[in-house]
């Protein structure tokens, strides 16, 4: 608990996409409701250990992590209060279906328009994403174009 009568909790998680567990913090304001939730997501396996908040509200989350051809390292994170993460779109998987499944990770409370193009000049909306959490799933069923880039934008 910090200063303010925040809580913090920790551990790890499995998601639809992970095949392995990543570590998890979750920050609940005095009357428990989720404030941000934030994912380290590591080619192998990770798991928390402890947590610890500084005077500037910023919390360190410290643990292990396996890597492919090494034994057990350390990890240890650092979330900045205050700090709006950057805009990501990144691949999670290819869907036994051919489709395209994202994550969007960006400034929770945001709407975001996911766009595609097929020659970076001419941008597409896709559809627009509510990204309560922080991290949502898109999965892009209509693509049966050769090369396809996409991008997400914040709407204002």
């Amino acid at each position: 608990m910090d200063t303010n009568g925040n809580v913090y909790v920790t551990g790890y998680a499995y998601f639809p996409y992970a095949w392995i567990p990543n570590m998890v913090t979750i920050k609940y304001d005095g009357l428990g409701q989720q404030v941000w939730l934030a994912r380290y997501e590591h080619y192998g396996d990770c798991a928390p250990h402890a947590l610890v908040v500084d005077q500037a509200q910023n919390v360190y989350v410290t643990g292990y992590s396996i890597d492919r051809g090494t034994s057990q390292d350390f990890t240890t994170l650092k979330y900045v209060q205050n700090a709006v993460p950057e805009t990501r779109l990144d691949l999670a998987q290819r869907l036994p279906t051919g489709e395209f499944q994202f994550r969007l990770t960006a400034e929770p409370g945001r709407w975001y328009d996911v766009l595609s193009s097929s020659n970076l000049a001419q941008w597409i909306s896709l559809t627009n994403l509510a990204n309560p959490t922080g991290q949502v799933p898109f999965v892009d069923g209509g693509s049966s174009e050769t090369r396809r880039f996409y991008r997400a934008a914040k709407m204002p």
